[in-house]
């Protein structure tokens, strides 16, 4: 039978149309299967000093990227009385490690997983020692912890790693010098850590960089590590509890606190407003009168300014908030030069000083959330700022409430996968799934 050129065409094309359905069906209905098809991507705000079983989340828009302002939470009993932990999340699996028990104050190896497709919290094997104030970063495909503050109260140079296929701790080496409160961050595989307390109350400001190489021995795998020390003096003061992250290849360092001298000679002791045993007694009892409504001060930031106050008087080191944005170019010869301060830039100032609290990199955005500041009475920031990388420049985002006005001074940030079939989602997807803002 013949047909025409015009006849031919036309079969062809709906041959073509017809295939192409069959593969998106047959596409959606593996999407389906694999749990990937309808995933809800939301950052979740973990407290680490509330001991609370709520976790806090939030929204990204669906097509434009950016945050939703309206913050959501779901509780997770497996929270209750757990604090100063640290967190991961590898292969969209959330991790939690370390830390204290908050009612007495006792150091815990204790390590969790939470896994968004079964909805479902596992045990997993403990750390090797009860630690807190350590820092977790994903390397390769291993968890890798620095430092920290054991039970005893001494300063770790321990790095463990630990192996999510077989659920097992290592002993993978030792950092240079013992760290708490530091920093860390991983860029092209490579660790980087900077800042934090050694032993004593001194901050320290030098990063030192980790080459992790996999060898194989025999059947079982060991790490060779080979540090550099980049240069002495990454900042001009001493700082620690800054934010390390990585953002298009380079190595951004974020707020803090820092050492340095003063002019004028204040004192920290004069900034935290903590009692002077050599103070007049009328002044002291106008003092605490004034400070009956003042936040509680930790216990770690006492230590610091009564080590301050026993100093002379005059111009000296004092501790306070840092603005500072500063990029690293870590892929630049310059880190080995004999002047590596050429791989340092200084970005635009941050809209507020703070310390603590947690970033995260979405887009071209990097957005900051909670911490506190020093020298005023506000030791917990609600304003969630961003960086908008390309245009270098600051904007304020929005505040960080709840309805019970829940502190978000340290805490950990992450983002997670949320398939549909999670019931605790379910509700809240459907929802928020048009937002009015």
């Amino acid at each position: 039978m013949n047909i025409s050129d015009k006849e031919f065409a036309s079969m062809f094309n709906k041959t073509l149309e017809s295939t192409r359905i069959v593969k998106q069906q047959t596409m959606h209905t593996i999407e389906e299967e694999n749990g990937v098809e309808g995933d809800t991507p939301y950052i979740f705000i973990l407290n680490r000093i509330s001991g609370g079983i709520r976790a806090h989340f939030l929204s990204l828009h669906p097509h434009k990227g950016y945050i939703l302002p309206h913050i959501q939470h779901v509780t997770w009993p497996k929270l209750k009385g757990w604090v100063d932990f640290r967190s991961a999340v590898y292969k969209n699996q959330l991790y939690l490690m370390g830390g204290k028990e908050k009612e007495s104050g006792k150091y815990t190896s204790r390590m969790m997983k939470y896994d968004p497709a079964e909805d479902k919290w596992s045990n997993l094997c403990n750390l090797k020692k009860p630690k807190a104030y350590f820092t977790v970063n994903v390397v390769e495909r291993r968890i890798v912890i620095t430092g920290g503050e054991i039970s005893s109260g001494e300063v770790s140079d321990v790095i463990e790693s630990y192996d999510p296929l077989i659920d097992a701790w290592s002993l993978e080496g030792h950092l240079p010098e013992p760290r708490k409160h530091h920093s860390s961050a991983v860029v092209n595989n490579r660790l980087y850590f900077c800042g934090g307390q050694g032993v004593g109350s001194s901050f320290n400001h030098n990063l030192w960089e980790l080459k992790r190489e996999l060898k194989m021995v025999g059947e079982k795998e060991t790490f060779t590590h080979q540090w550099f020390h980049e240069w002495g003096h990454v900042f001009t003061r001493k700082i620690q509890q800054s934010l390390l992250f990585e953002a298009s290849g380079k190595l951004f360092s974020l707020g803090g606190l820092v050492q340095g001298p003063t002019e004028d000679g204040k004192r920290l002791l004069d900034e935290l407003d903590i009692d002077d045993p050599n103070s007049d007694s009328d002044e002291e009892e106008e003092r605490k009168k004034q400070r009956k409504t003042k936040p509680f001060v930790p216990s770690y930031l006492r230590m610091i300014a009564e080590t301050s106050r026993q100093k002379k008087r005059g111009p000296k080191n004092i501790t306070r908030t840092t603005r500072r944005l500063a990029s690293i170019d870590v892929g630049n010869n310059y880190l080995r030069h004999k002047n590596p301060y050429k791989a340092i830039a200084d970005e635009k100032r941050m809209l507020q000083a703070r310390a603590g609290g947690a970033c995260m990199k979405v887009g071209k955005r990097i957005y900051v959330f909670g911490g506190y500041q020093m020298e005023t009475d506000q030791l917990y920031l609600p304003r969630v700022d961003y960086y908008h990388i390309k245009r270098e420049r600051w904007y304020s985002a929005f505040d960080l409430l709840t309805y019970d006005n829940e502190s978000f001074r340290d805490i950990d940030v992450q983002l997670l996968q949320i398939p549909t079939a999670n019931q605790n989602f379910k509700v809240l997807t459907t929802a928020y799934k048009f937002p009015l803002w």
